[in-house]
């Protein structure tokens, strides 16, 4: 039901924040504006944002680059909606690989 929903989007955030600090990055938004269903990620790394995105592609996966003058800057990771843990492990898993790649 919508209570499972939206303890899931719960969890997956909270694995999402622990994924961005175990990486040494930063979130974008101010952290009393975490969203339960959308990470945004300051780039304080530097990573090579269309880099990684072009490796995500050629595996089935697509990310957010960030707009604007934030391209490449920020990126966000969704965790909302038809997705599942399952599935976000999946992805955060392929974007480590790909981190050791770029």
């Amino acid at each position: 039901g919508l209570e499972n929903r939206w303890k899931r989007h719960i969890d997956m955030a909270k694995y999402t924040r622990e994924w961005v600090l175990s990486h040494n990055q930063s979130f974008f938004t101010n952290k009393n504006a975490l969203s339960y269903t959308l990470t945004c990620i300051n780039n304080i790394k530097e990573w090579n944002i269309d880099k990684i995105n072009d490796i995500l592609l050629s595996q089935g996966f697509r990310m957010d680059r960030g707009y604007g003058k934030f391209k490449g800057k920020a990126f966000r990771i969704p965790h909302m909606g038809n997705i599942y843990m399952e599935d976000l492990k999946e992805y955060l898993e392929i974007f480590d690989e790909v981190l050791c790649q770029v």
